[in-house]
């Protein structure tokens, strides 16, 4: 007999059923496993074991009568709606896997999913059975309820395989129309549904839906590709001309498509067709021109551009005869039709500086000077613009000119050359016309005027050169030097430079300025290919910058510029030393005084030593001479205190001295101030200078200074202080070392 159904709270085990025995009492059965189901206490495999256990015992009509009763019970309609949709599809796979009926097996399962619709195994299950049924209609219902259940990006899949099943069963396009609309709703880029649905739409002679289906279509977002919105546009043109009859409703797609395709061919007939109709010819012969302009003839350009104008009105006509000159002028050849089309344009607007740049060279070529100035005049008194009306005023000047009024012409271009507010352009033009005036009446300083204003202006650099040489020329014939010179620096930077470099020298020494004489010396030097002749520039501009100017640390960089393009040499440094040592440029004074020593030998070499020490403090003697010439060196003592200024000193009085030939072995080092705190010891300093410290003298501050501020020396008045013996056993040293006993002079003392 079979286990009695369990009874108990939530606490019941998933194991409780047991179906080892013959199934009885059905009802109390699944109503128990009902229940255990809303508690969650049903173990996985009840159901399998159900359907089992009643197929062994031949009581399958009895637990579809009990599925049939529970799922009319109080029980269910309580439970969550979540677990009578379970128990409804284990209803409904019970009577269709099980018990043979597959239409009750249909019921359960469509009440399973209106309880919840997103139950995917009573889905799976009910596509199935309708499958197999061949109930398509059905199933395509099925399919788009589940759609409204479904997140987004769900929605699609199920309401395609709607459509598809209803256009399989036939006879339901209105509804698969509303299938495939939902879709573009969802997808707007859905081409295929897109296709499906006009056709639909065809079929139904319904056109001005069609319509309404490519507009959305060039609205979607993401935009059609450039091809994709061509194939739109020209599908909507051909809907509203040849189905709908409207092709009134297709200009502004017309206009769309003829910008994206000019050559296209229905667009263009359908715009043909509209330049008849009043209201819509001047937008349609403005598309038509357009097209042909890019695909056509000229003679078609200015045909529609002409029935354009004709329904155009404001200051839009000025653009349209702008562009119907430049197309007659350019592309047809009719320049006297072009230059009407530019006059009737500046009589509307005369602002566009293009417009009055084409006027004016097409009355030149025409010799229509007159007419032109006539127009430029009259256009000119409506002008506000100060800027617009400075070049209007120009190109009236040059006109005036050509047509022979020299003298209404003078005053007009005077006139913008006067005007603070005159940009660059109307300068240029009004300078080369007043150019042309002077020279005609040889009035050369007014031309000097002119010149200057149009190299300041001129934006091209070959012809600015140009100028800026007759200027220099004539601004030299007139003794204007100030001038000359001006154009002579500006032709620095040009091809011009060497003519200039040779003109400007005899201009510089003329004007007394020998800081602009001193540069361009050096300029010449640097383009002189003659190393000789360079040095000889660079020296005589050193010594212009020692002699004439106040620019001292100017002429100390040319003498370096010249060693170290040249070398050391003694005419340089003769000019170079001084400066140094007026500016107290003790590190490069002595590198020079070096550079200098090198260059000489004997008593000379020796003071200019004996010189290199002074500044640096740090050489009290080199070498000592006999009157004989033949020198006998005795020893050099460089005094020296332990900071590193001092240290970095003494290592180039070191070398400077070994590059002169003396033995490393009579060069003595004498520490001065050896007790004096300064941070470096007397070991440090050796390591620094890789040399012994032989001598030291010790640091007595008070009785040194006390001396120095009295003139009395310390010597005299306090030989026994501790710095008096220091200085009397550092003689006493010397002299017993060089002299074997018997003193003898040092090389220098201090």
């Amino acid at each position: 007999m079979q286990q009695q159904p369990p009874r108990g709270g939530s606490g019941q085990s998933a194991a409780a059923f047991s179906f080892e025995a013959k199934v009885e009492n059905e009802e109390s059965l699944v109503d128990a496993m009902l229940a255990s189901l809303s508690r969650a206490a049903l173990a996985a495999d009840a159901w399998e074991q159900l359907h089992e256990a009643a197929h062994r015992d031949n009581r399958l009509s009895e637990v579809a009568f009990a599925f049939e009763s529970v799922s009319q019970g109080k029980r269910l309609r309580s439970a969550p709606q979540a677990v009578a949709a379970e128990f409804l599809y284990q209803a409904g796979r019970f009577f269709g896997d099980v018990f043979g009926d597959e239409v009750g097996s249909v019921a359960y399962l469509e009440r399973a999913l209106a309880l919840s619709p997103g139950h995917a195994p009573a889905f799976a299950k009910l596509d199935e059975l309708l499958t197999k049924q061949r109930q398509p209609k059905k199933l395509a219902d099925v399919y788009s309820s589940a759609a409204q259940h479904r997140p987004r990006g769900e929605q699609v899949p199920l309401l395609r395989r709607a459509a598809e099943l209803l256009a399989e069963a036939g006879g339901a396009e209105d509804k698969v129309i509303e299938l495939l609309q939902s879709i573009l709703r969802l997808e707007p880029g859905d081409e295929e549904a897109r296709a499906r649905l006009e056709a639909l739409y065809v079929r139904a002679n319904r056109f001005r839906d069609v319509v309404r289906l490519n507009e959305q279509a060039l609205s979607a977002d993401p935009p059609p590709s450039d091809d994709g919105r061509r194939g739109l546009l020209a599908r909507i043109v051909e809907l509203y001309a040849d189905r709908l009859q409207e092709p009134e409703r297709a200009l502004p797609h017309v206009e769309q498509l003829l910008a994206l395709d000019p050559a296209h061919e229905g667009a263009r007939k359908v715009a043909q067709k509209l330049v008849v109709i009043k209201g819509l010819a001047g937008r349609a012969a403005a598309a038509l021109a357009t097209a042909f302009e890019a695909h056509g003839t000229p003679e078609d350009v200015a045909r529609y551009l002409t029935l354009e104008l004709d329904g155009t009105r404001g200051p839009k006509r000025a653009a349209l005869l702008a562009r119907l000159g430049r197309l007659k002028a350019e592309r047809l050849g009719d320049e006297a039709g072009a230059f009407e089309a530019f006059e009737q344009a500046l009589a509307i607007d005369a602002t566009d500086d293009d417009l009055r740049t084409r006027y004016g060279a097409l009355a030149s070529k025409l010799a229509r000077y007159a007419d032109a100035a006539k127009t430029l005049a009259r256009v000119l008194a409506t002008m506000r613009d100060p800027a617009v009306k400075a070049k209007t005023s120009a190109q009236l000047g040059e006109m005036l000119l050509r047509g022979g009024e020299a003298k209404r012409a003078k005053a007009t271009l005077a006139g913008v050359l006067a005007s603070p507010e005159a940009p660059a352009d109307a300068v240029l033009l009004a300078a080369t016309g007043l150019r042309e005036v002077f020279e005609r009446d040889k009035d050369a300083r007014s031309l000097c005027d002119v010149l200057e204003r149009i190299v300041a202006v001129e934006p091209d650099l070959d012809r600015r050169t140009r100028v800026d040489e007759e200027l220099a020329d004539l601004a030299t014939r007139l003794k204007e030097m100030p001038r000359a010179i001006a154009a002579y620096e500006r032709l620095l930077s040009t091809p011009a430079r060497g003519r200039a470099l040779e003109a400007l020298a005899p201009l510089y020494e003329a004007s007394g300025d020998p800081e602009k004489h001193a540069r361009l010396l050096e300029e010449r030097a640097l383009d002189m290919v003659d190393g000789g002749k360079a040095r000889e520039l660079l020296m005589r501009a050193a010594e212009v910058r020692a002699r004439d100017t106040k620019d001292a640390a100017a002429a100390i960089a040319t003498c370096r510029v010249l060693v170290d393009r040249f070398g050391p040499a003694r005419d340089v440094l003769g000019v170079m030393i001084p400066l140094l040592e007026a500016q107290r440029q003790w590190a490069d004074l002595a590198e020079a005084l070096a550079q200098d020593a090198a260059l000489t030998a004997g008593r000379e070499q020796a003071e200019i030593l004996a010189r290199l020490g002074r500044p640096a403090n740090v050489v009290q003697a080199v070498r000592a001479h006999h009157y004989d010439e033949e020198p006998r060196s005795v020893g050099a003592f460089v005094v020296m205190t332990a900071d590193l200024s001092c240290l970095k000193n003494v290592r180039l009085v070191l070398e400077t001295i070994g590059h002169l030939g003396v033995e490393p072995a009579k060069v003595h080092l004498v520490l001065n101030r050896s007790n004096a705190f300064t941070g470096i010891s007397q070991k440090n300093a050796e390591s620094a200078l890789k040399r012994t410290i032989e001598y030291q003298v010790i640091n007595e501050y008070r009785g040194a200074i006390s001396a120095l501020n009295s003139g009395a020396p310390f010597m005299y008045t306090k030989a026994d202080s501790p710095l008096g013996r220091s200085l009397l056993d550092f003689g006493r040293t010397i002299d017993k070392a060089y002299s074997g006993g018997a003193p003898q002079p040092a090389a220098a003392t201090r």
